[in-house]
């Protein structure tokens, strides 16, 4: 019987007609962003802001790093309204000296103009992503981001987020960067930060990994044709730990992904593949559901509807009770529940409009 279930199941998932495109379909690209502009785009998809900075480079070095990793991730989620802050510089601009930035609101530094978009968000429906590349600072309880003038603290983020709503993305790749989490955690936020403590004050090399991690189709860790945050967080942490264990060096920085709020994070050894193996010793939630949901969309996929989306979210959090119910449900039952929820799950994605 549950064999039965469980092949109808994928049967299901797999019926012709699915408008999402695999990604290594589309002329055997290795990028997710290259060749596909034959993938459709749902007509009411939520729209989606990203901010993207480049933090100070210090040396030369790291500002080609800083640069190499924002050419990746500017490569993905074509569709969306970008802010990009470069701290980098060509060395004679007036940016590049000073960090100001012209607007219509006149000159700013970036760290005004990250609090100005901040504070222009819209609410609800959408997304809202702030991606920092760069370099970070913790002393006493101050934590700064490093911009090309002045710096901008976790006080100044959570006060400039204070009671906006909707979905919020936040990625720190920078060392000294937990605190943030902290200060800026709450409902229907998912924060990466590519230390545990502001101690953490070596150079990160979580950026490198995570911009990566943004364009290989191998952080499609379930091969659903999709990419959460959730698997890049997990691919790029896997990385991160590998390049140290390869080097024989002791790690001296170690990711946290947050969505639940209570500001704690949890590492990527946590899960195994996308299934949590641990959890707080304190049995208190576990970060990563809310990540899951949260998809990165290259041009090769789909990009459902915003009604699509709160559908989606409503069944996968639905899938997750069922899951843990298992062992109180009878066996042929909790089967029959699984096929029900993997069944409209799929007729969303199937029915999903597209533009023509």
């Amino acid at each position: 019987m549950c064999s039965r279930v469980l092949l109808v199941t994928i049967l299901t998932l797999l019926v012709p007609g699915t408008v999402l495109v695999p990604r290594t379909v589309l002329g055997q690209e290795d990028k997710l962003s290259v060749g596909a502009k034959e993938a459709s785009v749902a007509k009411d998809a939520a729209p989606r802001r990203i901010c993207l900075v480049v933090g100070a480079a210090g040396e030369p070095e790291y500002g080609e790093e800083f640069r190499k990793w924002a050419s990746r991730v500017r490569s993905i989620m074509s569709g969306a309204a970008w802010l990009v802050l470069d701290g980098v510089g060509d060395g004679d601009s007036i940016q590049a000296k000073s960090g100001i930035v012209a607007g219509d609101a006149g000159e700013q530094s970036h760290r005004e103009r990250i609090l100005r978009w901040i504070g222009e968000t819209p609410e609800q429906p959408g997304e809202n992503w702030l991606i920092f590349l760069g370099h970070g600072t913790h002393e006493g309880k101050v934590t700064q981001l490093n911009l090309l003038g002045p710096d901008l603290s976790s006080a100044d983020l959570a006060a400039a987020l204070r009671g906006k709503t909707g979905r919020w993305v936040f990625v720190f790749c920078n060392s000294s960067s937990a605190p943030f989490m902290a200060s800026i955690a709450g409902p229907n936020r998912v924060i990466v930060t590519a230390t545990k403590s502001g101690a953490e004050q070596n150079f990160s090399r979580f950026g490198d990994y995570f911009t990566q991690a943004l364009t290989d189709p191998m952080s499609d860790l379930d091969h659903d044709h999709e990419l959460s945050i959730l698997e890049v967080f997990l691919t790029a942490s896997n990385g991160v730990l590998k390049y140290y264990e390869d080097r024989g060096l002791l790690a001296t920085e170690q990711a946290l992904l947050e969505d639940t709020g209570d500001g704690r994070g949890t590492p990527a050894v946590f899960y195994r593949g996308l299934r949590a193996v641990k959890g707080p010793v304190d049995k208190a939630s576990l970060d990563g559901n809310l990540a899951k949901r949260v998809t990165i969309d290259g041009e090769s996929m789909v990009r459902l509807s915003e009604d699509s989306m709160a559908k989606r979210e409503t069944l996968e959090e639905e899938l997750e009770r069922l899951r843990s119910q298992k062992g109180d449900m009878d066996l042929d039952q909790y089967y029959r529940e699984l096929e029900r929820v993997f069944v409209q799950l799929a007729r969303i994605k199937t029915d999903e409009p597209v533009k023509p």
